[in-house]
């Protein structure tokens, strides 16, 4: 797990600021997401509409978690695993989930940043706020261009984590391992819960993100790719992909050609 590399990296670190986040990374629950799982989440935080509707999914499991997936919204670029840190924190009747957000490159390396997520509990179909950690200096400042995608994204985890009809969780056994490398002198490895997306949603959701991404490299479709539908009252829907009919015809265009 990235996890225990940010571990290792913090327990080693000269960083006061980076050191002070041990405990909180020690005591945190741990959860690994997988790709498909990191997908849909992207595709349920593309839209901010539906992120506000269902705003009352949009918390923790547990006051302290750490959560880790591949990077799939290629937002940071050189990125290859992301992990969030995040605590349940209440200033002034609002409740913000302070993040640490570890970035791990193709090379390896690590990167920690911090910032904030903040909602009003009063009106939950206010508007969410994003930014960095009051009165706190961040570890390494937040590229501004990254903040809104990186977050959206991350709602769209939370949103995800608390519908159970679409996911399956599996908890990690890691005793006999860590006996072993404890004999050996090596770092015990952390017990975490794997979360995955049921196989009978795998196919259609990847589609669902694989059309988001196409729309961003301006790929042209005359599908209906399937979709997530977030009514008023919060709850989300699934609807499947299909052909949209038009004129009574079904058609379906993977090209355009112009006439000469």
């Amino acid at each position: 797990m990235l996890y225990d590399r940010v571990y290792e990296q913090i327990a080693r670190s000269i960083n006061k600021k980076e050191e002070r986040l041990l405990p909180t990374l020690h005591v945190a629950n741990k959860f690994s997401f997988e790709e498909s799982f990191a997908k849909t989440a992207a595709v349920l935080g593309h839209n901010s509409d539906d992120i506000r509707k269902a705003l009352q999914y949009v918390k923790l499991p547990y006051d302290i978690c750490w959560f880790e997936c591949p990077d799939v919204l290629f937002e940071l670029k050189s990125a290859k695993r992301v992990g969030f840190l995040l605590k349940n924190e209440t200033i002034q009747e609002r409740t913000f989930i302070l993040y640490n957000m570890a970035i791990q490159n193709l090379e390896g390396e690590i990167e920690i940043q911090s910032g904030f997520l903040g909602f009003d509990l009063r009106d939950l179909g206010g508007a969410m706020k994003i930014g960095f950690v009051p009165n706190d200096p961040a570890l390494h400042p937040i590229r501004n261009e990254l903040t809104l995608a990186t977050m959206s994204w991350l709602c769209g985890m939370l949103i995800l984590l608390n519908q159970p009809r679409f996911i399956e969780k599996e908890e990690s056994n890691l005793r006999k391992l860590n006996i072993s490398r404890k004999k050996k002198g090596k770092p015990e490895l952390a017990e975490h819960t794997t979360v995955y997306i049921k196989p009978q949603y795998k196919g259609d959701f990847n589609e669902a993100y694989d059309g988001i991404m196409n729309e961003k490299r301006n790929i042209r479709s005359h599908t209906r790719r399937g979709h997530f539908k977030v009514l008023k009252s919060g709850k989300v829907s699934w609807w499947s992909p299909h052909i949209v009919k038009k004129n009574g015809v079904e058609s379906l265009s993977r090209k355009t050609y112009k006439a000469k």
